[in-house]
C-alpha cells in the first residue's frame, strides 16, 4: 500500500528501540505529541521514571501500538529492525501498518536527485539537523544501569557517572525519534504528493 508523504507524517507513531541486537529491547522510544522513554526490561522503571518516562511490560506496550493501529496510526522507524523486532519478540506483526523511513528518504532522494546516505547520522548531516553528544554504548549502559536497580532501590542514589551515562542514553533514543519525526515533516512540506509505501 502507498500513501502520500502528508499522510504518513500525520499518522505516523515513531518507534526507536534500544538493546542488544540479540534479543529483547530493552527501552523503547515513541514519538507522537511528544518524546516518551518506556522501559521494556523491569529493571530499568526506575531509570525511566527519572527521565519522566514509564515501565511498560510487553503485553501492555503492545496493545498501546494495537490500539494505535486499530485507530487509523501506522508504526514509523529507520529501517526494519523494529518490525522484526516486534515480530520476533512481541509476536505483533505491523506489516501493512509499517513506515520504514530510510526507505521513505531513498524515494524523496530519487524523485529529487539526492543521494540519500543510508546511515541516520549522515541523513542528519545532509539536512542539518544537528546532535550535542556522541553516541554512548547503549546496550552495555543500560545493562549496567539494570544490574545496579538490583542493589540500589532509589535511581537517585545510583553512582553519579552512571545516572549521567543514562541520561545519555535517553537523549540519543531522542534524538533519534525527534530526527525521524522532522524528516517525515520535511518529506511532507517538501513533496507532499509522494507516495510512501507502508509495508
Amino acid at each position: 500500500m502507498r500513501i502520500s508523504a502528508e499522510e504518513a507524517a500525520r499518522r505516523a507513531l515513531i518507534l526507536d528501540f534500544e538493546g542488544p541486537l540479540e534479543g529483547a529491547p530493552m527501552i523503547a522510544g515513541l514519538n507522537q505529541d511528544g518524546y516518551e522513554v518506556l522501559a521494556l526490561d523491569p529493571r530499568l522503571k526506575r531509570a525511566a521514571r527519572s527521565q519522566y518516562g514509564a515501565y511498560y511490560p510487553g503485553p501492555l506496550f503492545i496493545d498501546r501500538l494495537r490500539i494505535h493501529i486499530e485507530n487509523g496510526g501506522i508504526i514509523a522507524a529507520y529501517s526494519q529492525h523494529e518490525l522484526n523486532k516486534l515480530r520476533d519478540q512481541f509476536g505483533l506483526d505491523v506489516r501493512g501498518s509499517y513506515c520504514d523511513v530510510k526507505k521513505v528518504m531513498q524515494s524523496f532522494g530519487f524523485a529529487h536527485g539526492l543521494l540519500i546516505p543510508p546511515c541516520l547520522s549522515e541523513v542528519e548531516d545532509l539536512f542539518g539537523i544537528r546532535r550535542r553528544s556522541k553516541k554512548p554504548n547503549m546496550t552495555a549502559v543500560m545493562r549496567e544501569v539494570a544490574e545496579t536497580s538490583s542493589q540500589t532501590k532509589w535511581f537517585k542514589n545510583y553512582p553519579a557517572a552512571l545516572r549521567a551515562q543514562w541520561r545519555r542514553v535517553v537523549y540519543h533514543n531522542r534524538q533519534d525519534c525527534k530526527t525521524l519525526s522532522v524528516l517525515l515533516d520535511l518529506v511532507a512540506r517538501a513533496d507532499a504528493a509522494l507516495r510512501v509505501e507502508i509495508a
